[in-house]
C-alpha cells in the first residue's frame, strides 16, 4: 500500500481593513487566531479621512521586542488606500494586542493571535489596573505577576471566561514557568472584569478587564 501524499500547507493571507472616518474607526475583523507563516495585509480603506499608525503591544509586557518575540513591525503613517503586508515567522506561536492612531485619536485594542499564543497579562502590587486587553474568541491568556507575588483567588464578572484547564484561571504566581495559558470559553459579548487581592504597599483589589471578540 502507497504511503498518503504528503501536501504542503499553503500559508493563508488575511486582510485587515481599517476605515476612519474623520471620528471612528471601523476594524473589519477586531480580533483573529491566524497559523504560524500567515501574512496579514494592514489595510487603510481608500474612504479613510487620515493616515494611520498601527502600534504593537509588546508581548510579554515590558520586554522590548526585539530581543522579545515580536510578531509584527509597527506601521507609521499609512495614508488611504495602502497597504502594510507582514508575514508572522513559522516557528513563532504567539499574540500581540495593538492600538491604531488617527486624526489625533487612539482607538483599541485589537488583537491577532499566532498558533497557541498566548497573550501574556502582568499584574503586581504596583499595577492594580492593568491595561484592557483583548483575546479572539478561542484564544489564550495567560497571566504572571512581576513582584515575585501570588495573586488570588481571582474573582470575575460576569464570569470567568478562562476555564480550560480546570478548574481556570483563578489564581497568578511569580513568572511565566509557574502559570499555564488558558483558553477561553466566553458565554457572553461582554468585557469581563477580574479582581485580584493587592497586599502591599496598598491594601484593596486590583482590576483589570479582558475583551473577547
Amino acid at each position: 500500500m502507497a504511503a498518503a501524499r504528503h501536501i504542503p500547507r499553503t500559508e493563508a493571507v488575511w486582510p485587515i481593513t481599517f476605515l476612519y472616518n474623520g471620528t471612528t474607526l471601523t476594524v473589519s475583523t477586531p480580533a483573529i487566531i491566524i497559523a504560524p507563516g500567515d501574512e496579514v495585509n494592514f489595510a487603510n480603506s481608500q474612504s479613510s479621512t487620515a493616515a494611520i499608525t498601527i502600534t504593537f503591544a509588546a508581548n510579554p509586557p515590558g520586554v522590548i521586542n526585539p530581543p522579545g518575540p515580536a510578531l509584527f513591525s509597527n506601521i507609521t503613517g499609512l495614508q488611504p488606500g495602502a497597504t502594510d503586508g507582514q508575514t508572522t515567522s513559522p516557528n513563532v506561536n504567539g499574540s500581540v494586542n495593538y492600538k491604531v492612531t488617527a486624526g489625533g485619536q487612539t482607538f483599541g485594542p485589537y488583537a491577532i493571535q499566532a498558533g497557541t499564543g498566548p497573550l501574556y497579562v502582568t499584574i503586581s502590587a504596583s499595577d492594580s489596573t492593568p491595561d484592557p486587553v483583548l483575546v479572539p474568541v478561542g484564544g489564550t491568556l495567560e497571566m504572571y505577576s512581576t513582584d515575585g507575588n501570588t495573586y488570588g483567588p481571582l474573582t470575575w464578572s460576569p464570569s470567568n471566561p478562562f476555564t480550560t484547564p480546570a478548574p481556570g484561571l483563578t489564581q497568578v504566581n511569580p513568572g511565566k514557568a509557574n502559570n499555564l495559558a488558558y483558553t477561553d470559553t466566553p458565554k457572553l459579548s461582554v468585557p469581563y472584569t477580574y479582581n485580584f487581592p493587592v497586599n502591599s504597599p496598598r491594601e484593596g483589589l486590583g482590576t483589570g478587564t479582558i475583551k473577547v471578540k
